[in-house]
């Protein structure tokens, strides 16, 4: 079999996408499995092993392999488990071990906490084993990783998605191991009754005593002369930590295309091969030991930056090249990709779930793929111009990259950024530059400080360059453009077709499968958009918190939004529920808007949508009010040219494919108040 690896990750994530998508209870998966295994081993020892059954047994197995890991990983939690429980919403006493470095931020600190212990609400000891977030109102700075603590807060369950297109906070965590969330009012309900309770194995003393000292090594280094926003963005950078960003910078990476630079990845664990493998030979080491110390260096530096499936993935195919220069073997790397994903999946199988996964093996297939043939499009369109060889061939990466990532940022984010393109070219070889002088700073930290410094020094013009570029590209007008989530089908039709261009043309059995399996999904495509205008009344109520929110779509396709929900300093549910579901939808234009009455918990939202969506109709009660949000909101509809009708009962709307016909309030009502 050419590729193994790829093509036993590809099975095994199917196999978990199967399990995600269809509830199969556990001892059928297991059963089944063992009889494949048998009918393959059998198979084997009479030496049959080429006969299509065998093969489809095989590949069965495969299949049924990650539906049974992502069922067991999922599907049975033990008994002493958070999610079993039914006191959510009570306070509670919990004792447990810390088990993540804590996070704190300006106003709160999240701890990981592996519970060991619940005082429950009717004054039960209960044993547990599960893990929680402690989520304090205020800085705990005094907690550590591996303390024994005790919080006196309110146990709640994670949120799950409250709206259609919304965050599902809930599986974010459970994708994590975490079933409980627990919410303390001040640091001081936290007590440390000891340090590293059972932080004796292997795993704890590692991260105390390695990991943790170097990721604070790293810290103070950075720290010593930098501050703000430069500061911060080193550490997003180089650790991957971005709590410290502040919410306009992230955004302005966001809106320029150029987020995945703050996710550890290729670019960073390709510079510390480069640095520790040509320092360690310098030192005239063998081959044996440099490709041993560089590939431990790679491991210590992937739990520095938390595991994240971007540098575990770089990590393992960084790993195998050093393994294949001392066997003297090439490398494939398209399979050592394959076999990434199937290490992370075998561990972790939520992860095929979790953004990062995704955008990582998405980026890295797509490059791998795509580069050459854009490479060469690229050359033959603009002739051999030697002094843009450069230029043209980071334009190629940028290319291929986008082709790859575009569609699952649509899925996730509704955003397809263009500009990237560009800002690419110029922001990822500054990256370079930055983790370079990033990762010199943190060496000579731990012995020679003042050197240290000077390389800090130096990054903070090209951290502050950065900064500049990123604003100058997030400015572009037209630079980023909001896109429907895009379906399933469209995703998988996608990629084979990106895998179809790809492939040689003596590949004639791999193109004519993927022709039929992209005519398939087409026509599937093409008949549920037609199947699905059948002329119904679709009624969507929105979760906006206080107030209302429901979105009308009427047979004939025109579109009315009542309310918005509410709007304050904190929380626009115009903007974080209403805008974002009707990205979602792929909706860009409204044709009524109806503001019911000008209380801010009904009509504040509606200030983001008008902004933001065309809208041809506005509808009121006529009802005089002063407030900041109506003048704001009469404004927006004064500077856009929408039309404002005052309705009161008896009115009758036509042209909406449907009767709709306002019960209140009479005008007298309304001239009374």
């Amino acid at each position: 079999m050419r590729r193994p690896a790829l093509v036993t990750g590809l099975f095994f994530a199917l196999g978990i996408l199967t399990a995600y998508s269809v509830d199969i209870p556990i001892f059928y998966l297991f059963f089944s499995l063992v009889g494949l295994a048998a009918t393959c081993t059998i198979a084997l020892i009479l030496r049959k092993s080429e006969n299509l059954p065998v093969g489809v047994a095989f590949f069965t197995m495969l299949l049924l392999s990650g539906a049974f890991r992502y069922e067991l990983a999922t599907g049975y939690p033990p008994t002493n488990h958070f999610s079993g429980v039914d006191w959510f919403g009570e306070n509670i006493v919990l004792e447990g071990q810390v088990v993540k470095e804590p996070e704190v931020f300006d106003n709160k600190t999240r701890i990981t906490v592996r519970a060991k212990s619940v005082l429950t609400p009717g004054g039960g000891m209960l044993r547990l084993s599960d893990k929680v977030l402690v989520v304090v109102k205020g800085q705990a700075q005094w907690v550590d990783y591996g303390d024994k603590i005790r919080a006196y807060g309110r146990l709640h369950e994670p949120q799950g998605a409250r709206n259609p297109g919304g965050f599902d906070y809930r599986s974010y965590l459970f994708r994590r191991g975490i079933h409980g969330m627990v919410f303390v009012p001040h640091p001081l309900r936290i007590e440390v009754l000891g340090d590293r309770a059972d932080g004796h194995g292997l795993y704890d003393l590692f991260m105390s005593n390695i990991v943790l000292p170097v990721r604070k090594s790293i810290r103070r280094s950075i720290g010593r002369n930098l501050s703000g926003e430069p500061e911060a963005l080193l550490k997003g950078i180089l650790l991957g930590e971005r709590r410290a960003l502040s919410k306009g910078l992230q955004s302005a990476f966001a809106t320029a295309g150029v987020i995945h630079v703050l996710a550890v990845s290729g670019l960073h664990t390709a510079l510390v091969v480069l640095i520790f493998f040509t320092t360690l030979k310098l030192l005239r080491l063998s081959d044996g030991w440099t490709v041993l110390v560089t590939v431990l260096l790679l491991i210590l530096y992937a739990f520095i930056t938390d595991l994240r499936p971007s540098v575990i993935r770089a990590s393992i195919m960084a790993g195998l090249v050093l393994i294949g220069l001392i066997l003297e073997r090439d490398s494939d790397v398209i399979n050592n990709i394959g076999l990434a994903a199937l290490v992370i999946l075998l561990i972790w199988p939520q992860s095929l779930f979790d953004l990062g996964f995704q955008l990582t093996f998405a980026a890295a297939l797509s490059i791998i793929l795509l580069y050459r043939p854009i490479n060469s499009l690229l050359r033959n369109l603009t002739g051999e111009i030697h002094w843009g060889r450069w230029i043209l061939a980071a334009l190629a990466v940028s290319i291929a990259a986008q082709l790859g990532t575009a569609p699952v940022i649509a899925f996730h984010f509704n955003r397809f950024v263009p500009i990237s393109l560009v800002a690419n070219i110029v922001v990822v070889p500054t990256i370079g530059i930055i983790l370079t002088l990033g990762f010199l700073t943190s060496i000579f930290g731990f012995w020679l400080v003042p050197v240290a410094t000077i390389f800090n020094a130096a990054n903070w013009f090209f951290l502050k360059l950065l900064i500049k570029m990123v604003h100058l590209f997030a400015g572009v007008s037209y630079g980023w453009f909001w896109v429907p989530s895009p379906s399933n089908w469209f995703l998988i039709g996608y990629f084979s077709f990106l895998i179809l261009v790809t492939q040689s043309p003596r590949s004639i059995n791999v193109r004519k499968a993927l022709i039929y399996l992209v005519l398939i999904i087409s026509n599937i495509y093409l008949w549920r958009g037609i199947l699905y205008r059948s002329g119904r009344l679709e009624v969507v109520f929105l979760d906006v918190g206080q107030g209302d929110g429901v979105f009308i779509n009427f047979p004939n396709g025109r579109k009315m939004l009542v309310d918005g929900g509410p709007r304050n300093p904190y929380f626009d549910a115009g903007e974080a529920v209403v805008s974002r579901f009707l990205h979602h939808r792929g909706i860009r234009k409204l044709d009524v808007v109806v503001a019911t009455h000008p209380d801010v918990e009904h009509i504040g939202g509606l200030i983001s949508v008008l902004e933001n969506f065309q809208v041809d109709n506005l509808l009121d009660n006529g009802q005089p009010y002063d407030s900041w949000t109506t003048d704001r909101l009469y404004r927006v509809v004064r500077a856009k040219g929408i039309r404002r009708w005052t309705v009161s009962a008896g009115d009758s709307l036509v042209g909406l494919g449907a009767g709709a016909v306002v019960l209140g309030p009479n005008p007298g009502f309304i001239s009374a108040a």
